[in-house]
């Protein structure tokens, strides 16, 4: 017996460290790789779901003229609704909002039950901090989120727009009761800074994965005024007039018959560059000039033999009208450059503006679709 023990050796301090240093590297090569493929299907799975809201939003256009939503919102139109009872226990009912009475167009019409599940939320209570950091009343323990809806669901694990829109602040309801109509807020313009995400030596900047962004375009249509009320920009080394009434107040589309729709990768997927600085669209217009002559300017009239003061001349000189699309990704409390904007200066004198705003800082973005289109843009 103690022969075959003395035969028996157990691993020397030197064999181990060598397994587990093996050990280790392997889980080093195959943990991000697989890291990496988890969010690759959360990702696969954020796109499926901005795909079935394109069809949705496709099939409002059909219904509406070929017009497409002002604003989305996302989430559903339920709320939980937290109750001290006895002994001060807390209970919570879960209620429903009626679709008629819900802020997002696509819900309150009917083109939509809800919004899908967000892959990446694991932390219901870190949206609701999100949201409450940034004062946005659409969530469950807000007024306004149990009487409009919840841009993330009440529990907080839907997908919600996350784009500021500034334009449009209301939405209107028929009152059955008074026969009235009544504006509520949208509170589409809550701004959640998810832009130039990856801004050079700066730190990442943070977003909510999965979550998704809207912004509708149309025809813009610019009304000259007095040149007392235009400020002076410079367009690309020439003179533009910006009317003073435009500088922070919306420009409205006369149609609404283009869009972008685009969701966030996961923490670790730079994705395109699509949102920047928003751009002015730009107009010529002639700017008509009265030229009276000198009082020692006469000319010899023929046939009435006299000679006559000269008439007063007028000068057309064509200036460029620059009018701010008000594509931008931040609200009117904003202070600086109008950023966030996913539409740059179109290079066809047929359109006013084209998808894509790059500014050098990557947004996070992994997919952007547009009116109509089956064909996507995806990051290479």
């Amino acid at each position: 017996m103690a022969g075959d023990r003395a035969g028996r050796r157990g691993f020397t301090l030197i064999e181990l460290l060598v397994v587990v240093g093996i050990i280790a590297i392997l889980a080093a090569l195959v943990l991000p790789n697989y890291t990496k493929l988890k969010d690759k299907a959360k990702e696969a799975e954020s796109k499926s779901s901005i795909h079935n809201i394109q069809l949705s939003l496709e099939r409002f256009a059909v219904d509406n003229q070929g017009e497409y939503p002002p604003y989305l919102i996302g989430g559903d139109n339920t709320a939980l609704v937290m109750h001290l009872g006895e002994k001060q226990r807390q209970t919570v009912d879960f209620i429903e909002i009626p679709e008629s009475h819900t802020s997002d167009p696509l819900i309150r019409a009917g083109y939509l039950d809800c919004y899908a599940s967000n892959p990446f939320v694991r932390n219901p209570q870190a949206v609701q901090r999100l949201q409450a950091d940034v004062g946005d009343p659409l969530r469950s323990s807000a007024p306004d989120g149990q009487e409009f809806g919840t841009r993330f669901g009440a529990q907080s694990n839907l997908i919600g727009q996350t784009l500021c829109e500034a334009r449009y602040i209301f939405w209107q309801y028929h009152d059955q009761e008074t026969d009235e109509r009544i504006n509520e807020p949208t509170w589409a313009n809550i701004q959640y800074k998810f832009y130039d995400i990856w801004g050079g030596t700066q730190r990442r900047r943070a977003h909510l994965p999965g979550s998704f962004m809207y912004k509708v375009i149309g025809e813009i249509v610019a009304q000259t005024d007095s040149s007392e009320n235009r400020e002076k920009v410079k367009v690309d080394g020439k003179d533009a007039f910006v009317p003073k009434s435009n500088l922070d107040e919306a420009t409205y589309p006369v149609s609404l018959t283009n869009y972008v729709l685009s969701t966030w990768g996961g923490y670790r997927t730079k994705g395109l560059d699509l949102l920047g600085e928003e751009p002015l669209v730009l107009f010529s217009f002639a700017n008509t000039r009265r030229v009276c002559p000198a009082e020692s300017q006469f000319i010899y009239d023929p046939f009435t033999g006299r000679y006559e003061l000269a008439p007063a001349r007028t000068i057309d000189k064509f200036m460029l009208l620059g009018v701010p699309s008000w594509t931008r990704g931040v609200n009117r409390s904003h202070v600086g450059p109008l950023w966030g904007s996913p539409y740059g200066p179109s290079n066809h004198q047929e359109e006013q503006l084209t998808v894509g705003n790059a500014n050098g800082f990557r947004d996070g973005l992994i997919m952007v679709l547009t009116a109509g289109e089956n064909s996507a843009m995806s990051p290479q």
